[in-house]
Parts: structure tokens; sequence; C-alpha cells
């Protein structure tokens, strides 16, 4: 088994990826420096794929790795992961043809006074005879869908530009999310590279110059479910009591019983005061494993969960096989992305489109906030189809 190092790379306080964030509160930096999230599952899994994805792009070799060491823990290589780097440096690959293409390159954007602003791009694309850039950006994450016009690549694709502006004349800046864990996978918003740079100039900088002046203010919203202080900001703890209270009254009322604009409103309000209990669980998870009592709760072992030991399955399966069974009652055919990867890994030429059907498993509740066209259940939608 072959284990993957850590690549080291640091980040800046005012650092793209947290944008979202001190752009609306600048506590979140002047009352958070050398504070850092802590890590979880999901954001070594993430670290991960994106080590993964740049040594594939560089080397296209990287189906020997087992795992990779995020922050002194191995986190495994698995066949889902592998799937979503294999599109993400598709895509990557095939933008490559049009025009130069660079990979995790730090760039940095003039904001003038004492406050850097520089990350680390996951990719870009120049296309010099257009006059055009590509901002590429791998999101590993399955459960929050990332729009592609956000701060984070807003940023970027300034960085991007004052790279090669000096070389290039360049009208238009393409921002690309690639998710590949989501139903549609690569997403893209497309704006002229004036109005990126009249965004710099009227909310980028003003910004920037609020955490450069020591600015404490704590500004509370959809951000703070990032923010390293949400358990200490006392803004963000009362504008979740405050949407509790709108969204709920002095007692919850029958969920059968409420409108549908009191169940918007409630659904509206949702997520802010979700992420805000999620914060008292952990800061009373903490508290406990630090050897304090908070009264009514304690601390128990999970439940134990047995796993395949993974240099064992080939004697499993001959176990299972010897004793008569069919092997074809304890095993399944994993999904056809997945195997589609691994035939093309194994480069064999297989098609399995004969052998498939595209089905949608229902529906799944969003905000309209989402980019993704609803389904109309209305009664007159239903009618018409009825009678076509």
């Amino acid at each position: 088994m072959n284990e993957l190092s850590p690549i080291g790379k640091a980040h800046a306080d005012c650092s793209p990826s947290s944008s979202a964030m001190w752009l609306e509160c600048p506590a979140s930096v002047t009352k958070a420096r050398g504070r850092v999230r802590k890590a979880t599952v999901y954001t070594r899994e993430g670290t991960a794929a994106h080590q993964l994805a740049e040594i594939a792009l560089r080397t296209g070799k990287i189906g020997a790795i087992s795992s990779v060491l995020i922050d002194g823990e191995a986190v495994p290589v698995t066949e889902e992961m592998l799937d979503a780097v294999d599109t993400y440096t598709g895509v990557i690959r095939d933008a490559g043809k049009y025009g130069d293409l660079k990979i995790e390159q730090r760039v940095s954007v003039d904001v003038g006074g004492g406050e850097p602003l520089w990350g680390t791009s996951d990719a870009y694309v120049v296309v010099p005879f257009v006059g055009h850039v590509d901002v590429f950006d791998l999101k590993y994450g399955s459960g929050v869908s990332v729009g592609a016009d956000s701060s984070q690549l807003r940023i970027y694709g300034l960085g991007v530009l004052e790279a090669v502006e000096p070389f290039h004349e360049i009208t238009s800046v393409g921002l690309n999310i690639v998710q590949p864990r989501q139903s549609d996978p690569v997403r893209q918003f497309v704006l002229k590279a004036d109005e990126l740079k009249a965004w710099k100039r009227d909310t980028l900088v003003p910004a920037i110059r609020r955490v450069e002046t020591g600015d404490t203010t704590e500004t509370a919203g959809e951000h703070c479910r990032w923010c390293v202080r949400s358990g200490e900001c006392q803004a963000f703890m009362d504008l979740a009591l405050q949407k509790a209270q709108i969204a709920f009254g002095a007692v919850p009322p029958p969920i059968t019983s409420l409108s549908n604009d009191e169940l918007a409103s409630i659904l509206d309000h949702a997520t802010l005061i979700a992420d805000w209990v999620v914060k008292v669980r952990a800061e009373a998870s903490d508290r406990l494993d630090h050897g304090q009592t908070v009264p009514g709760w304690k601390l128990v072992p999970k439940r134990a969960q047995r796993r395949w030991i993974p240099d064992k399955i080939q004697d499993v399966l001959n176990t299972i096989s010897a004793s008569g069974v069919p092997l074809s009652k304890v095993t399944r055919i994993e999904t056809i992305t997945t195997v589609e990867k691994i035939l093309k890994r194994l480069r064999v030429g297989v098609s399995l489109d004969p052998f498939t059907v595209k089905e949608s498993s229902g529906t799944t509740l969003v905000s309209e906030k989402d980019g993704r066209e609803g389904v109309d259940n209305s009664a007159q939608s239903v009618f018409v189809e009825f009678h076509t």
C-alpha cells in the first residue's frame, strides 16, 4: 500500500477561501488571527482529493496510491474519490487543449496597504487569441452545491488577471466550479474583465481596508457556519435566537397546521438555526472532552462497526465460494460511473450504455437560489401531462 505524504500550503488571513466571511464580517479576521478551523473528516477528504488531482494532472499516475496523509491521519483513497478526481482532471485537460494551462499556482491581488491577499488557484487556462482566461476550482464536497459566481473564484480571477495582463490583453474571465459529486458537476459564470475590476474597487478593497484598520465589527449571516469564532460570537448567537423566535414563536406549532408561507419562512431561517445548534453541541462535546461537566449530558463511545481487512478481501470471496454459496448472493456491481472509471484505468474499451437506463430517483427540496430548474407539480401541469 502506497501512502502519499502531505503537501504543505500556507494561507493568508484574508484568504480567498474564507472571503465569504471577511467580506461581510471583519471580526472573522481581526478577532481570529492565528486561529485555524478544526479539521474534519470532510475537510481532510477534500484536501486529499486536491492532492490526488494535482498529482494526476502532473504525472497521470495515482492508481497505486491507497491513502493520503492529512494532519497526521491517513485518508483512504476510495473509488469514489478516484472517480471524482478523474472527472475534474478530464475537465481541466479538455480546457487545456485551447490555451496555456497552469495548475496549483499561487496568485495574489494588489489591494494596497499591508493586508496581503493571495491564494493558490487549483487551475487556470489562458486563451490569448480570444482574450479570455478560465479559472477552475475543485470542490469535493457533496452536501452543498457551490455556485460559480463566488467571491473566492472572483479573487482567483483577479489574481490570474494581474499575473497574465502584462503579457496578454484579457477581456473576459470564466469562473468554473467542478464539483464531481453533484448532479451538475461543472458550473460556469463568465464576466467581463472590467466588471471584475469594478467589483475589486467597489467591494473587495473596502472590505480589506476594514480588516487592515482593525475593525472588530461582528456581522452575522449564512457565512458564520464556517467561522472559527461562531461559538463565541454574540452577533451570531443573537441572530440565531432571533430567527428561532421568528420561525417558531414561544412554542413550535404543529407542522401540518402551517401555511405554505409559514413553511417557507421557517425553511429560510432553518439553516442558520441548525448551524448554531451544531456549534452548541460541538462546544459541549469539547468541554466534556476536557473534563468539564455539562448538566444532563455525557460522552459515550460511538458504536463500533466491523469492516473488511483490505488485504483479506480475496480470502473472503474464496471462503464463501468454497462453502457452496454463489458469489452473486453476497456481492453487487458498483455504480455505473465507478465501473466505467475502473475500466478506463485498466484501458478496457467496453461500452456499458446498452445495459443502462437514466432515471431520476425523485425530487429534493432546495432554495430557489439553487440554479437547477424546478419541477412543476401544479395541478395545471399534471392535467396537461395526463391528457397529452
